[in-house]
């Protein structure tokens, strides 16, 4: 039997290879597109913040931009400090670390709760979460808020559990990680947080471990991180009369919270959304219950087990609660499958599953390889029909082919590790087909095109004047290397003092042609994927 240091030292290699293969598979391809989406509203912000050393609040273009808290711009701002380097590469990077992070992480933690051979298969199935691929490679802030969640919401299970005789640092990590994800996207961490809060009081049919200093000195702690910087701020914002920008309160409430009666069937639906993007892990979830698992046993193993079950459960509960109807909040509820299905894994490894479980265990694992197979093939499919194919392309479709094969060889052999193995190098084959086709996806909803188009229209100008497009899509200007005069108020009370270039919204658009009669001139669309979006020249009222 292994000692404990044997033990230890299986557990960090596991740890550090699962980190390896995350970095692998998120960093292939993941410079090779532009700014997208709110992408460009996180990675500028955070350049501008970088730039001009004002690092309490971030900006965007001079305008003060509180849609989300500081701190996924200061990791990316001061990721630009210390490289010295800027654009999409660089922007990217703190999210596939995240990803890393959040993979190695669980594989640690399941490898504490239930042995290495269980840790190294948590860390490796969260790749088979694919709903997360596209934020694990992105600038945006949904993978490090990800990370940060699942450390505090498996710290409390940690803490609950009692494992350990000392609670100091668990505590501590708690703190960190919740003030951390609290400071990166404000209130979407607490589905999973509060869900796992409630769940263990649930399972274990007591709320008196929450009077634990461990625990509840841990979120308090977090919510002081956090309201440090929120009173600070609006203090710096109130004394420089600057107006207190709470756009990101109102998304968090429209986007988490109960807003409207057309929200309800959304709301409904979204546990079993949920459970259809997190295939085919999900499929862990009914083994979760069953004896060999020792939910119930003497096994210090079962404990954890049913703790994370119902936390998962009680997250998808606080999210019904509280009217959480967009699905992307809900996604960092999905990684707690990965420790479940260590679990799962060792109890087929050490035989403790029926017979019958062991082949739906294998069913399941080859009817995963001919899923991924047909996932790969599909997106081959479009990325060849969009833009073509190249020698790479052809040969991981080649290899995916080879692997179903093998899956499916190896689950008539009754071979569940083989089918494990060649599950893993199927996802790393899809990694390529993938990046192409997101690649592509972000290219047409990027501001690229467009600043390229009102690049040939302003001509040599440098300077242009606009608002609304300042928070629709600021990737624009910075593509197009120009910079911009933020427009605050109406056109009546904030009209440019000189002639200029102004880029307008096509509401904005109508609202000056009615309001400024005459003054806008050379009106010029330009190409976007989703918006009407128009060059102007304006002339001011003296130069008329």
């Amino acid at each position: 039997m292994s000692t404990s240091p044997e033990k230890n030292r299986a557990a960090w290699g596991s740890t550090i290879l699962v980190f390896a293969v995350l970095l692998l598979n998120n960093l292939w391809e993941a410079d090779r597109c532009p700014l997208a989406g709110t992408e460009g509203h996180r990675a500028i912000a955070a350049h501008q913040m970088a730039e001009s050393g004002q690092w309490l609040f971030p900006k965007l273009y001079g305008q003060v931009y509180l849609r989300k808290p500081p701190l996924h711009y200061w990791m990316l701002a001061g990721l630009e400090k210390i490289t010295g380097l800027s654009g999409e590469w660089i922007w990217r990077i703190p999210s596939v670390v995240a990803a890393g992070f959040t993979a190695a992480f669980l594989c640690f933690m399941a490898a504490r709760w239930f042995g290495p051979p269980a840790g190294l298969v948590s860390g490796l199935s969260y790749l088979a979460l694919l709903v997360l691929w596209s934020q694990n490679r992105s600038a945006d802030v949904d993978a490090v808020n990800t990370l940060f969640s699942v450390i505090a919401a498996c710290s409390l299970i940690e803490l609950r559990s009692g494992r350990g005789p000392r609670p100091l640092p668990w505590s501590l990590l708690l703190a960190a990680a919740f003030g951390a994800a609290l400071l990166v996207k404000g209130p979407a961490c607490l589905p999973l947080v509060l869900g796992t809060v409630v769940g263990l009081s649930l399972a274990f049919r007591s709320w008196s471990w929450l009077r634990r200093p461990a625990v509840w000195g841990g979120l308090v702690l977090g919510l002081l991180i956090f309201f440090s910087w929120a009173v600070t701020a609006w203090m710096t914002l109130r004394a420089g009369n600057q107006p207190v920008d709470l756009s990101g309160v109102d998304e968090a409430t429209s986007r988490i919270f109960f807003t409207s009666l057309k929200d309800i069937p959304r709301i409904i639906a979204l546990p079993v959304v949920l459970l259809v993007y997190g295939l085919p892990l999900s499929f862990v979830l009914p083994f979760a219950f069953h004896s060999a698992l020792r939910l119930n046993g003497a096994d210090s193993s079962g404990p954890i087990v049913r703790s994370l079950t119902a936390s998962f459960f009680s997250a998808l509960l606080v999210g019904i609660l509280a009217g959480l109807h967009n699905p992307r909040y809900g996604y960092l509820v999905l990684p707690l499958l990965c420790p479940l299905a260590g679990a799962v894994a060792l109890a087929l490894q050490e035989g403790r599953l029926p017979a019958p479980l062991q082949r739906s265990v294998l069913s399941l694992l080859a009817f995963s390889a001919l899923g991924f197979t047909a996932l790969h093939l599909g997106l081959l499919g479009m990325v060849w029909h969009s833009v073509g194919v190249d020698f790479p392309l052809v040969v991981a479709g080649t290899l995916a082919l080879v692997l179903c094969v093998a899956a499916l060889t190896a689950w008539l052999l009754n071979q569940p590790l083989a089918i494990g193995r060649t599950l893993i190098l199927l996802l790393l084959l899809t990694t390529i087909p993938f990046a192409r086709f997101n690649n592509g996806q972000r290219a047409r909803r990027s501001g690229l095109h467009t600043s390229q188009s009102l690049r040939r229209v302003i001509k040599d100008s440098g300077r242009v004047s606009a608002r609304n497009m300042v928070f629709f899509q600021p990737e624009i200007f910075y593509y197009a290397g120009v910079r911009v005069d933020a427009l605050t108020g109406s056109p009546e009370s904030q009209a440019p003092e000189k002639d200029c270039w102004m880029v307008l919204h096509w509401k904005e658009l109508q609202k000056w042609q009615a309001e400024a009669p005459g003054r806008l001139s050379c009106v010029t669309r330009l190409p976007t994927a989703k918006m009407g979006v128009y060059a102007a020249w304006y002339t001011a009222p003296q130069s008329k």
